[in-house]
């Protein structure tokens, strides 16, 4: 049998990271699914049509980006998401990371972001 999954890559911080695993922790899901379903969504929507500025992933190699605690992050996406990932990407002359990053941070700050600390 054929695994009909891709390895995609971006890089995040810790802080990025840390909510989305207890989104998942929240909703009773695996940290994959919750990136599967952010990222269909932020293609299915297509915000950066609306003004939504893309979002450039630092490089974990740099200090500013070590000091934030970016890190590299990989997922299994669908192939046909990846697909959808791969065309986003070049129609709007973007990387596949950014397109990945930039759906995290979209879902996170205007979808669904994090309740305030008291």
């Amino acid at each position: 049998m054929k695994d009909d999954r891709v390895l995609l890559q971006t890089r995040v911080p810790l802080a990025l990271k840390t909510y989305m695993k207890a989104f998942a922790k929240h909703h009773s899901t695996t940290l994959e699914s919750v990136c599967q379903q952010w990222l269909q969504h932020f293609i299915d929507r297509t915000p950066w049509q609306a003004g939504f500025i893309w979002r450039v992933p630092l490089s974990h190699r740099t200090q500013s980006a070590e000091l934030q605690g970016w890190s590299q992050f990989n997922v299994l996406f669908p192939a046909e998401l990846a697909a959808q990932v791969l065309s986003t990407s070049q129609r709007n002359g973007v990387s596949r990371a950014t397109v990945l990053y930039s759906s995290f941070v979209w879902f996170a700050k205007f979808i669904s972001p994090p309740e305030p600390q008291s």
